[in-house]
């Protein structure tokens, strides 16, 4: 059971604020088909982002089975996001599938989240009553706006929740499919709790409860027979139009396609029952290789310039720091032994020290200009990609594994900018390859650990924090 407390949402908008939901209270068992209903505005999408965890009510309390979700910590959001709950959106232009991945690969992902097996066999009854079994192996990006929305119902029916909320899930769809997905989340209510946001007054004749919104408060919550019989809302909120929507929908002919194919739904939904939901099987671990791997191209296909931009940058600050260290090295090991020999100058010497001194300054300078820019990146980085760490928040996946992909793709930047500032040294002026030569271990030892420093202090330190803190505060503060 999901109880909301006293809740309040409150949104600044400048020095303004706006309040979206306004002490809220209600109580929802572990099965029943939920609508939420109201105008625009009047705080139905604040609502059931609360509920599914993905916004943080100002004032209240959400209890999940007992558990004040104030109580709950990172893995505790992460695995009822994983197991617990299955969200669809509202829009889909901005998508909430991962756009690079297939209908296929984005279930699958959600699997493997969750430790459970795939299955074709037990997926494609539902992608075809979908219409979208020809599209199973198409990328997201490369689908319309209803093939993506019905490819998100059909992960969030795959995956087996204790609970679906959706937000207008049927505001891309004919009127067969909406029906067929209405009679989905009906049949699953039976043993899950569904919660759907609509404009759509005739979806009500499927629903068991009706909860109305008006300015942010709670009007009523009431049972579909109790709501019929007050006819002081019938004509108040349940326009004549829409009236008439509700009643064709209730004497629809046993002809109709959703009939035909009730039967079909029911196997499906029952099948979907028969699998024993483990809340303690989430798995914490890393993202697939396969799918990291398309992320991360993905995102330096998206920005290809910037990520040439990128490595350039650091390619001079490596040729630069490396061709000081190794004219620190050769001056202490060949040029300094001489110099003192010969007496021709005082190691102690003032100006001596001010060289070194400005050697060690134009060190620092660099490295800091270095963290400034990986800085920068990994923040553009994140603004750009907030919809899709959000995507694969909202399934589950834990902010280190999210953190684990863009720390990588930085960390192939930062290796393709050494590599190529190494090369440069080499082709261009030989003292690379004449300095680390294998006759001379230590140096090649001060080499690798002076690349390393500088590259965990200058660009990788960075990203630690700022990409980990960005990450933890997509979807709540966890």
């Amino acid at each position: 059971m999901i109880e909301l407390k006293n809740i309040t949402k409150e949104y600044k908008t400048g020095e303004r604020k706006v309040l979206a939901l306004d002490d809220v209270s209600l109580q929802f068992p572990n099965s029943g088909f939920y609508i939420v209903i109201g105008e625009t505005g009047c705080g139905k999408t604040t609502l059931i982002n609360i509920l599914g965890s993905f916004e943080t009510p100002t004032n209240g309390e959400i209890i999940v089975d007992g558990t004040s979700m104030n109580d709950f910590s990172s893995k505790m959001y992460d695995d009822f996001r994983c197991n617990y709950l299955s969200f669809i959106s509202q829009n889909v232009s901005v998508l909430d599938l991962v756009p690079e991945l297939t209908i296929k690969e984005n279930v699958n992902l959600a699997c493997f989240i969750q430790n459970r097996d795939f299955e074709d066999k037990k997926i494609l009854p539902i992608l075809e009553l979908l219409k979208i079994n020809n599209q199973f192996d198409e990328k997201i990006i490369n689908l319309s706006g209803g093939q993506i929305q019905r490819s998100s119902i059909v992960r969030a029916i795959y995956r087996n929740p204790k609970m679906i909320i959706a937000d207008e899930p049927t505001s891309s769809l004919d009127e067969n499919t909406k029906e067929i997905v209405i009679e989905f989340l009906k049949q699953l209510s039976a043993k899950k709790l569904v919660v759907v946001v609509s404009h759509d007054l005739s979806i009500i004749n499927e629903a068991d409860n009706v909860i109305l919104l008006k300015n942010g408060k709670l009007e009523f919550c009431k049972s579909k027979v109790e709501l019929f019989k007050d006819k002081d809302i019938v004509d108040d909120f349940l326009k004549k139009d829409n009236q008439k929507k509700i009643l064709k929908k209730m004497i629809l002919d046993d002809n109709s396609e959703i009939n035909q194919k009730r039967n079909i739904i029911e196997n499906i939904v029952n099948d979907i029952f028969s699998e024993k939901i483990k809340i303690d099987n989430y798995r914490f671990a890393i993202i697939p290789v396969k799918y990291m791997v398309k992320i991360i191209l993905d995102n330096l296909k998206n920005r290809k310039v910037r990520t040439v931009i990128e490595i350039v940058e650091h390619t001079l600050i490596f040729i630069i720091l490396s061709s000081i260290l190794i004219l620190a090295i050769k001056f202490k090991e060949e040029m300094l032994p001489q110099i003192e020999k010969n007496n021709a100058i005082d190691f102690n010497d003032e100006n001596v020290a001010t060289v070194i001194k400005w050697l060690i300054l134009i060190t620092g300078i660099i490295i800091l200009f270095s963290i400034f820019m990986s800085s920068r990146s990994i923040g553009h980085v994140i603004r750009n990609n907030k919809q899709k760490i959000g995507i694969l928040r909202s399934i589950g996946a834990s902010h280190f594994s999210i953190f684990a992909i863009y720390f990588l793709e930085f960390a192939s930047i930062l290796f393709l900018a050494l590599l190529i500032s190494q090369i440069f040294l080499i082709e261009t002026f030989g003292i690379l390859s004449d300095f680390l030569s294998l006759k001379n271990l230590f140096r090649i030892v001060i080499m690798i650990g002076y690349w390393f420093v500088i590259s965990f202090v200058s660009v990788l330190l960075p990203i630690i924090f700022i990409a980990k803190k960005s990450i933890s505060s997509i979807l709540k503060k966890n």
